[in-house]
């Protein structure tokens, strides 16, 4: 089924990326005990510049996102089935907010982990091929999904969300994370098993 487009993340989506933040941190940050009891899916950027500050934050996410740090980072639990289950109800774009080069990476992850023939198109929405698109809801992830024609979004960090509901877009903020306040407009999905389930009620029923 090709007619559908789902929009995912890659880090916390499909790489566990929180659980090699917790590695780095062990080894780095200087102030052990306000990291102690955060978990892997704790580890979005909103969650941890509050604790860790903007410039060790900015260090780790460096590292995470280089060619190093991207590939001896392990997969989410279930993200390669999911990948692969998600494929044949819907297309799959893996859209991240790294930069084009560290994007790269994440895409010779995909192959490593041969989840790569599952993905129709693996981008970041900062490539310049993005700089035309409608400003349309103030978040540049949300804008090319529309652009795209998705119809599902799929990430981990609430700054990635719409603010608003959009026609025929349907936001799924994903990971096992308390989630307060999350408007009426966003779905939480706490794994791939919801992910898919959800997808499934957005394919026309010949399809099934």
């Amino acid at each position: 089924m090709q007619d559908l487009i789902a929009v995912i993340d890659a880090d916390d989506v499909v790489l566990k990326t929180g659980s090699t933040k917790l590695d780095y941190m062990r080894q780095h940050f200087p102030h052990q005990g306000l990291i102690a009891r955060i978990q892997p899916y704790e580890c979005s950027r909103t969650a941890l510049v509050p604790i860790v500050g903007l410039k060790f934050y900015e260090e780790m996410n460096a590292f995470i996102k280089s060619r190093e740090g991207t590939l001896r980072t392990p997969a989410l639990e279930g993200a390669l089935r999911g990948i692969q289950e998600l494929s044949e109800l819907i297309q799959v774009n893996v859209l991240s907010a790294r930069t084009p080069e560290e994007t790269e990476f994440a895409r010779e992850w995909l192959e490593k982990y041969g989840a790569l023939p599952y993905v129709a198109r693996v981008s970041s929405a900062e490539d310049p091929k993005y700089d035309g698109v409608p400003k349309i809801s103030g978040k540049k992830k949300v804008d090319v999904a529309l652009h795209l024609g998705a119809v599902l979004l799929v990430d981990d960090d609430e700054r990635h969300m719409p603010e608003k509901q959009f026609d025929g877009l349907h936001s799924l903020l994903f990971g096992e994370g308390e989630r307060k306040n999350t408007p009426q407009h966003i779905t939480v999905a706490r794994n791939w098993v919801e992910v898919v389930a959800y997808a499934q009620k957005l394919v026309p029923m010949p399809y099934l």
